[in-house]
């Protein structure tokens, strides 16, 4: 029970970096987007980029949650 509280509090971190890490990459793209030529594309990016990281964030819960299963069913850890 251990090890699984242990590696909940590395999954959450590897979660949380990733979105301050996604913060930088928006706010980045929104400095560019002050010159109007940007804008456009900013927009289509700014779209994929939110898409793209709810996408992995949740394929990350599913596939953490059949590690925790095959884990507790197969007392890996």
């Amino acid at each position: 029970m251990h090890r699984a509280s242990h590696d909940m509090f590395y999954f959450f971190s590897y979660i949380f970096s990733g979105f301050f890490f996604q913060k930088k990459i928006i706010s980045g793209i929104l400095k560019m987007a002050k010159s109007e030529f940007f804008l456009h594309f900013t927009l289509i990016h700014l779209l994929n980029l939110l898409f793209y990281f709810f996408f992995a964030l949740v394929f990350d819960l599913f596939l953490y949650s059949i590690l925790l299963y095959t884990s507790f069913r197969f007392k890996l850890f």
